[in-house]
């Protein structure tokens, strides 16, 4: 009979185990579920922005979801006789903190903000809370006129959102399949291309190696400009065949990066120039090794 309780008694162990592990299982399986609807849910409002902007149609819904906000008064170039473009119209009711659009590689395809440093890590376009927040230029920053270095900031998202795929780039094949960064504010008609001069790795903390001060946007001297770009280059993890001059703009995209503690990945690139085409820049990449 003792004998007959022990067995008993396993096969009561075996059967919760075999509950437990079911549970954990159904656990994961609803979670995996949720993940990958919320991930489905933030693709569908993505391809609907982009509807909005490439003007694919027209939406009155949306002006249901404005954002909860109470902002400051927002930049007003328009005080400098610069027009609103009608394609912007429908993304800024939506949200009056759009100030432009921002194509990058393959899949990035977004509306930009300009709000603070801190609302957007943290909420989408509609002012909804979102772990992929929006991508917004730094708070520091001046739009009209454009500081010498535009500050882009995104989180690195597994799914894609924001700038989760800013490290294709790390693929030298992809960066010539798509060597150029289009950059269009609400007021301008077409787009400003960009060329990437340097992208890296570095640590935000002061006592590392691989520091590097992203927070530069503004500069005292040329001198000081040239300097900033060419420590950048120095850091590039390709040597790309394009340099900067005094009178060049830039902008630059930054995302996390598990390179170090407390890193980002950087993409720094300047506007094309005058006598410099986007057949020109493709044409020059499609050459690197």
């Amino acid at each position: 009979r003792k004998m007959e309780n022990t067995l008993g008694s396993r096969r009561i162990v075996r059967l919760i185990i075999k509950i437990a592990c079911i549970l954990l299982l159904i656990a994961g399986i609803t979670m995996l579920g949720f993940q990958l609807y919320a991930e489905y849910q933030r693709s569908q409002k993505d391809n609907d922005i982009r509807k909005l902007y490439y003007g694919l149609f027209d939406s009155g819904a949306f002006a249901e979801e404005q954002p909860p906000l109470d902002p400051e008064e927002p930049l007003d170039a328009e005080e400098d006789g610069m027009e609103v473009q009608e394609d912007f119209a429908e993304l800024l009711n939506i949200n009056e903190h759009v100030v432009g659009w921002l194509e990058c590689g393959e899949d990035i395809a977004l509306p930009i903000v300009y709000f603070d440093n801190e609302f957007y890590l943290s909420h989408d376009l509609y002012g909804n809370p979102d772990d992929a927040g929006t991508v917004f230029i730094n708070e520091a920053n001046v739009i009209w006129p454009a500081d010498r270095n535009l500050l882009f900031h995104g989180h690195n998202m597994r799914s894609g959102a924001a700038f989760g795929n800013l490290d294709n780039f790390r693929d030298i094949e992809y960066l010539k399949q798509y060597p150029l960064i289009s950059w269009r504010t609400i007021y301008d008609g077409e787009p400003m291309y960009y060329v990437p001069v340097a992208l890296f790795d570095a640590s935000m903390e002061a006592d590392n190696a691989a520091y590097f001060d992203i927070g530069r946007i503004w500069f005292e001297s040329d001198d000081e400009f040239l300097e900033f770009a060419d420590s950048a280059i120095a850091k590039s993890i390709f040597q790309l065949p394009f340099d900067v001059q005094a009178d060049d703009m830039l902008i630059t995209l930054v995302t996390c990066s598990y390179e170090y503690d407390n890193s980002r990945f950087i993409i720094i690139a300047r506007a094309l120039r005058q006598d410099e085409t986007p057949e020109q820049i493709i044409e020059a990449f499609s050459t690197l090794n």
